[in-house]
């Protein structure tokens, strides 16, 4: 993929029941092929094939099958169910598994605005610190998410006990599911299963 090659006869089988590490300097590529495996941009060459069916150019429908978390965490000036879900009508299930992740994240200050509806008198983004909106922004890719789950630089604003608690759900996810996380954090790889380096 591109002009300079960033990833040059790259070939690898994400496996499931597994949390793939992705290690590279910057400019490597990492943030390239999250963005190839989550379908945002194309490939120039070589074919991405998901349990049996081979996609060409990323024509797959991809959004019903991932989740997927930019580096960038962008909250919407909304209710935090909109924040989290995009929608207001939310399945019960879903409100409650979102609650049970706030308490877990360290987030629990925000319980009490689940059920709220938006009025203009507060503001998500004004209110949270960086670590604060990545936590968030895990819980939205864990409830939207379905059988693959791609984080790019998922705990760069997250303290060592928060990143931890985060690392540790994710231990717990990969059943039946592929985990792809993109970090420079050399420590990390104690949690992962797989390891890339770029």
């Amino acid at each position: 993929y591109g002009k300079n090659k960033i990833l040059d006869n790259f070939n690898y089988k994400f496996l499931s029941n597994n949390i793939h590490g992705i290690y590279g300097e910057s400019g490597k590529g990492k943030t390239t092929l999250l963005l190839i495996l989550s379908g945002l941009i194309q490939l120039d060459n070589g074919k991405l094939n998901l349990n049996g069916q081979i996609n060409y150019k990323n024509k797959i429908d991809w959004h019903k099958k991932l989740g997927f978390m930019s580096q960038y965490n962008i909250l919407i000036d909304d209710s935090l169910s909109n924040t989290l879900f995009l929608d207001e009508n939310i399945d019960e299930n879903l409100i409650t598994a979102a609650r049970k992740y706030l308490i877990k994240f360290n987030l629990k200050k925000l319980v009490k605005l689940l059920n709220k509806k938006y009025d203009g008198q507060y503001s998500l983004g004004g209110m949270l610190s960086g670590g604060e909106k990545q936590r968030l922004a895990i819980i939205r890719t864990i409830l939207l998410g379905g059988e693959l789950l791609i984080f790019d630089e998922p705990t760069s604003s997250l303290d060592k006990v928060n990143e931890k608690i985060i690392l540790s759900e994710f231990q717990k996810l990969k059943r039946n599911k592929i985990i792809i996380i993109s970090t420079h954090k050399k420590d990390l790889k104690s949690f992962f299963d797989k390891i890339i380096k770029l």
